[in-house]
């Protein structure tokens, strides 16, 4: 496998699946000097790394030392992830000097978003190579007709949809906190959230927005006070695993407002503790949740929908219970690590 950067919803892949994946297959990651995340397989190669032009691309210098001296070709298959990276760039350009079979799980790197004009350069010479991919891996079918727009055959495709580990929390909500964990960053669209919390005629609500800051803490700090929201709304920065234990076991309610997720790991994580889910009925979303006896699906995508949405369900006992004890047993159930693995063995066994 070659992942470049293995933080956010790769990381999470990775060193979820790959421990499944070894039990019937010999692992080696070829990863960068800094993958971020643990990931046990059978072998781990590090290669120096620039993150250039962006984290995320992540130029490696000896890669294409690698490619020219038929170092992919001793293995069986080349499973790469995620297409907009430097990594992926130069195996798909230099696809006539690999002779196995590539696979390439996406990992919502194509999606519909506004993207710079070195990005929007990149994706259009990068796609050329598009043909060079003998199958690829969507985390949804939301994805996966993304990848067809984007010129991909769908006999090429396969869902695996991701997995959660639940976490076992004792519910002791307070009534009145709604909770955003995940990226800080523009396609999640955090400043809507605030927007419609502005507008919320529930009294005495609180908003607790968590995770590490991707360019955007700065502009919704300036948000909530420009709302006068600063008593109201707090940002507690990326959270250790114990913090957020106990902000699952407290808050009432898990707001996602990205317009754009292809499949937001962070709701299954956090309907799979118990905790009542809003999202907006987008992208991967009405695959994760039957609304609304698995969670809120929001129809109109703007903060007086999303602020109707938040006041109906927090002031609903009732609803938040049927939702809390249906999120714990139907998403644990339909999204596990080992069905993802077991889908991705499937393309696998395609070339035994």
């Amino acid at each position: 496998m070659v992942a470049p950067v293995t933080e956010a919803g790769m990381g999470v892949w990775l060193s979820n699946v790959c421990p499944i994946l070894e039990k019937n297959h010999k692992v080696t990651l070829l990863t960068s000097d800094n993958p971020g995340v643990k990931i046990s397989c059978s072998k781990i190669l590090k290669l120096d790394s620039k993150k250039f032009p962006n984290p995320l691309y992540c130029y490696m210098p000896k890669l294409k030392e690698l490619i020219n001296t038929d170092f992919f070709n001793d293995f069986d298959i080349l499973h790469l992830h995620g297409f907009s990276t430097y990594a992926t760039d130069q195996i798909l350009k230099n696809r006539k000097k690999i002779k196995i079979p590539i696979i390439l799980s996406v990992h919502g790197n194509l999606q519909k978003q506004e993207k710079s004009f070195l990005r929007i350069i990149h994706d259009v010479f990068a796609l050329k190579n598009k043909n060079s991919v003998d199958q690829l891996i969507s985390v949804s079918n939301a994805e996966k007709n993304q990848l067809i727009e984007t010129g991909f055959s769908k006999e090429k495709i396969t869902v695996a949809y991701n997995g959660v580990n639940p976490k076992i929390v004792e519910r002791k909500p307070d009534g009145r906190t709604i909770l955003y964990f995940g990226r800080l960053a523009p396609t999640k669209n955090i400043d809507l959230l605030i927007k419609a919390f502005s507008l919320c005629v529930t009294k005495n609500l609180s908003l607790v927005i968590a995770g590490r800051d991707y360019g955007e803490l700065n502009s919704l700090k300036k948000l909530t006070k420009k709302l006068s929201l600063e008593n109201k709304v707090s940002f507690l920065g990326e959270v250790t695993e114990n913090q957020k234990t106990k902000l699952f076991s407290e808050v009432t309610i898990f707001v996602h407002p990205s317009l754009l997720d292809i499949f937001a790991l962070t709701l299954l994580e956090a309907a799979s503790a118990g905790i009542p889910c809003i999202a907006f009925d987008v992208g991967g979303n009405r695959e994760i949740f039957n609304n609304p006896q698995t969670g809120i699906l929001v129809n109109t995508t703007n903060e007086t929908a999303l602020a109707q949405s938040i006041d109906s369900l927090i002031s609903n006992v009732k609803l938040c219970d049927e939702i809390s004890k249906n999120g714990i047993i139907s998403i644990s159930e339909k999204f596990t690590w080992e069905k993802t693995a077991e889908s991705v063995e499937s393309v696998y066994s395609k070339y035994n």
